[in-house]
């Protein structure tokens, strides 16, 4: 089943810390702004994807259970010298709600968050059907939740995908997880060229196509007889439903 893991850090350096390292302009997160934001390497490659949610003593960096430890691992390496704190919210949970489900969330707003006592909600892109809800309580996991992901065209990345993509092939800045007017972070110079001068080759496809042999971070033969690279996949019936670059 498709879950998620929160990193809550805390501490005086927390917030530097984290736009010295991730993508985006965590000088925009608030309790009403969650954001998107990558960890890249020095090649520029995501190496994993952060959903950041805002908290009044702490910042709290959601990730797919499968990955949190090489998450947290990348995010520990680069923090010997500053005063920050990890710490594992397992009493935590994030799941997907249908929208009749939650309380009305500021529309056209990219990830746009409202913060009730007992819960947390927050928009999700490209589709009107569904939200993200943070809670202590945990909400039954369901089997479709993957199927939501991917029409939101969310590229989440698994440990079959880290460091095969870069920003652009995810749609990265489209989504306001990368910032190309804040100060250094990890692969910034090789974000910032293809920004400004590469030439975009490649792009974030949400498909679906027959059924075929298919595993993430391999490829796949669409309609229209081009191939594309797997980011997230799901069965559904006859049928496959994947976010591919391509």
């Amino acid at each position: 089943m498709f879950s998620f893991s929160c990193i809550e850090i805390a501490g005086k350096d927390a917030l530097t810390f984290l736009q010295g390292q991730l993508t985006a302009d965590l000088n925009s997160l608030s309790a009403e702004q969650s954001l998107l934001a990558a960890h890249a390497s020095r090649e520029g490659r995501i190496q994993s994807l952060y959903l950041i949610t805002w908290q009044a003593e702490a910042i709290h960096l959601w990730i797919p259970t499968l990955l949190k430890a090489t998450g947290l691992a990348l995010l520990k390496k680069y923090a010997l010298f500053s005063k920050v704190v990890f710490t594992d919210r397992p009493d935590l949970h994030l799941s997907l709600v249908p929208v009749d489900a939650a309380p009305a969330i500021q529309e056209n707003v990219l990830f746009a968050t409202l913060k009730e006592e007992a819960a947390t909600f927050i928009r999700l892109p490209r589709t009107s059907d569904y939200v993200i809800k943070i809670a202590e309580i945990p909400i039954p996991a369901d089997s479709t939740a993957l199927t939501h992901w991917i029409a939101a065209e969310i590229p989440w990345i698994l440990p079959e995908t880290t460091n095969l993509f870069f920003a652009h092939d995810l749609h990265l800045p489209a989504l306001n997880a990368v910032s190309f007017k804040k100060g250094c972070y990890l692969g910034q110079e090789i974000i910032a060229r293809m920004e400004y001068r590469g030439k975009l080759k490649r792009q974030l496809r949400a498909v679906r196509v027959p059924q075929q042999d298919w595993q993430l971070g391999g490829t796949l033969q669409l309609d229209d007889g081009h191939a594309g690279r797997i980011v997230l996949a799901v069965e559904d019936g006859a049928f496959l439903r994947a976010l591919v670059v391509a």
